[in-house]
């Protein structure tokens, strides 16, 4: 794969800050192409359910589709996810509707690296939420519900057979979760860390699947795989400060949520 091939959109760091709110993918905007920077730039690649399709949007026809085991279906060209409050991870507070409706969206990366044919990238919003682990116990990584979900589930609806192909495979999978490590190592590369660095958006899907909401805007929590057995992280970036959670043989922690992280093989 080339690298104008996958890069079909970049964003460029701004005083904004460095993540966007749910939704702000604009795919009617003409796409372009350019040699990821790699403090801070967005690229696309891959397509999931983000935004929350409501009110005038909701029209009759995205209610009355068909939608498939994975509760999916395309309505004019554009593919929908239909869930109720049974399909939800981790409930929270009931719905007032049977059924709530998102739509698929061009998944924004950040470039972690890019050198020597190869891009590392983890998603720029929370895009699920999910379990690590349901069973207590001596897991690693690569027996995880977490691993499992990421390389079977998520990998068939996010990525077509020829995205598949250009995704590297790695010692943590094809899709993984960041460690500790590679936190450091790639988002935290001078020890220090600005708030905005730390900070990251939930979509309104990961939201309705569960992922408990921060006290302000821009708290969240999300997984980092366990670099040794019957461990993982639960990473809070957030508006007040950094704070890193490991927590030893406890499974079912509720309410965090997952960014994947990919290496695309790339040539310039």
């Amino acid at each position: 794969i080339t690298l104008a091939a996958i890069i079909v959109a970049i964003v460029l760091n701004t005083d904004a800050g460095l993540f966007r709110q749910p939704g702000s993918v604009d795919t009617d905007k003409e796409a372009t192409v350019a040699t990821p920077v790699y403090d801070g730039d967005l690229v696309v690649y891959g397509m999931y359910p983000q935004s929350e399709v409501s009110g005038n949007e909701l029209t009759q026809d995205i209610v009355d589709a068909s939608y498939d085991s994975n509760h999916d279906a395309e309505v004019d060209g554009v593919m929908y996810r239909r869930i109720a409050f049974e399909d939800v991870t981790y409930p929270l507070v009931p719905w007032e509707t049977e059924y709530r409706y998102f739509v698929y969206e061009p998944v924004k990366w950040r470039v972690l690296y890019n050198q020597d044919g190869q891009m590392l990238l983890i998603s720029d919003m929370i895009l699920d939420c999910q379990y690590y682990e349901t069973e207590a116990g001596e897991f690693d990584w690569l027996s995880t519900d977490a691993y499992a979900w990421l390389n079977g589930e998520f990998k068939e609806l996010a990525f077509t057979i020829d995205e598949q192909a250009s995704i590297k495979a790695t010692s943590a999978g094809e899709i993984f979760l960041l460690s500790d490590t590679e936190l450091g190592k790639y988002m935290l590369v001078t020890g220090e860390f600005d708030v905005e660095d730390v900070k990251v958006y939930t979509s309104d899907y990961a939201s309705a699947m569960g992922v408990k909401p921060g006290i302000e805007e821009g708290d969240a929590n999300w997984y980092l795989r366990g670099e040794e057995a019957g461990a993982y992280t639960v990473y809070t970036g957030s508006s007040q400060g950094l704070a890193v959670m490991s927590v030893i043989f406890h499974s079912k922690n509720e309410g965090v949520g997952i960014r994947p992280a990919i290496v695309l093989n790339v040539q310039p």
